[in-house]
């Protein structure tokens, strides 16, 4: 398998709303966006939101995507100024990581 591009995509119940949710999360603008996609390039991979009404899903927890970031309790102490759900009470240490997840408007959780 010749792998050109890895992402994941995230149904959300409004791609306003969780664009203007993001923008600030990741601290950067979506590289494409249009009525059905936001796409944000994260490190070479595609992190996409995009709504659906056309099929009934349950929304939140089905998938968890990861961003590694520089440092876990930087990020951790700067999202909690932006009022996101934290999940977690504090950085966790697993093995050699470190992490901690946070929901979107839609329920979905995203571990960094």
């Amino acid at each position: 398998m010749k792998v050109e591009r890895f992402g994941v995509y995230l149904r959300v119940a409004s791609l306003e709303r969780s664009r203007a949710f993001y923008e600030p999360v990741l601290g950067r603008q979506p590289y494409v966006s249009n009525a059905q996609i936001v796409g944000f390039d994260m490190a070479g991979a595609l992190f996409a939101l995009y709504a659906n009404s056309a099929e009934e899903v349950a929304r939140g927890r089905n998938v968890v995507p990861y961003i590694r970031v520089q440092s876990a309790d930087a990020e951790f102490a700067r999202l909690r100024t932006l009022d996101v759900e934290l999940l977690d009470d504090r950085v966790i240490l697993e093995g050699p990581f470190k992490l901690f997840r946070f929901a979107d408007p839609g329920g979905n959780v995203v571990g960094l």
